[in-house]
């Protein structure tokens, strides 16, 4: 499936630019990765203060199993 959007894609990218406009516009193409840090960064925090939840032997309703009928 992604090879098959990725063929529209370039097909679809070529028709509208022109094929040397798009060469060009790749080669010249240069990656934002601090996006990609931070989004790293942020998913770590979170794994490490995940940790330290109380957790509960039923997550739905913690110690309901004790009450009465």
């Amino acid at each position: 499936m992604n090879l098959i959007m990725f063929c529209y894609n370039f097909m679809r990218t070529k028709n509208i630019l022109g094929f040397n406009k798009m060469l060009e516009t790749i080669k010249n193409w240069q990656p934002d990765y601090s996006k990609i840090v931070c989004a790293l960064k942020n998913g770590f925090v979170k794994v490490i203060y995940r940790q330290n939840e109380p957790r509960y032997f039923l997550q739905i309703y913690p110690m309901s199993f004790f009450k009465a009928v």
